[in-house]
């Protein structure tokens, strides 16, 4: 199992490799929408709770990695406009975050995310969800495990993710507490957790979930 900063590592590579800023918000923005223009990103902005806080957050992202005159200036900035964008849906969701890009956020109020969570590609988070962390005591001392979550993970309404680690293509039912790890295609659900099923298809969609992921590129689709 790899290290918690061999994944960081491997997150920003994969959210940052060929792509670009418009690249990266195209991928969050099909993700909820299906189709995709750059107006329509910035009217989805305005318009739609849930998409604001992921385009802040790449916005940020884009020109921190520039660095200069020009992020030291728009800094405080884009933080303001971040931070608007987070109270508008009462979540926490820090900059600086490592996120995959892809992310999509359904009803989201309520969403916490630890700033040293690791958040894979196609990642779909519902109202409610706590990605965070565990304090690990032994004789050894004690120290902090963050979570980590892998590609085309589905976390359910008011799931709680606490320091593990959540495998590609999993799915975490509606209020269940994740203690221990998830493998891969796996479906948990319940407190104490159970594994309903193991070798499941990922639940990814783009857009509507009844337009066969083909959904055009109006802002009509569900938050």
């Amino acid at each position: 199992m790899m290290t918690e900063t061999q994944g960081r590592m491997l997150t920003q590579e994969k959210s940052q490799n060929g792509l670009r800023f418009w690249d990266v918000v195209q991928r969050d923005f099909q993700r909820h929408y299906g189709g995709f223009s750059k107006w329509s990103a910035i009217r989805a902005v305005i318009a739609k709770h849930t998409f604001a806080p992921v385009f802040s957050l790449r916005l940020y992202a884009a020109v921190a990695q520039r660095g200069g005159v020009l992020f030291r200036i728009t800094k405080p900035f884009l933080k303001l406009f971040h931070r608007w964008a987070c109270r508008r849906l009462s979540i926490e969701l820090p900059l600086g975050t490592t996120i995959g890009p892809g992310l999509r956020i359904i009803h989201g109020f309520g969403l916490v995310i630890n700033k040293a969570a690791i958040i894979g590609e196609d990642v779909t988070l519902f109202q409610g969800v706590t990605i965070g962390q565990k304090d690990v005591i032994s004789q050894n001392g004690r120290f902090t495990v963050h979570s980590r979550i892998g590609d085309k993970v589905t976390i359910a309404p008011y799931g709680q993710v606490i320091g593990v680690t959540i495998e590609t293509g999993a799915r975490v039912g509606p209020l269940t507490v994740v203690p221990r790890d998830v493998v891969a295609g796996s479906i948990v659900a319940g407190n104490p957790m159970k594994v309903l099923r193991e070798g499941a298809e990922p639940d990814v969609t783009y857009g509507r979930r009844d337009s066969n992921q083909t959904a055009p590129s109006s802002l009509h689709g569900r938050r």
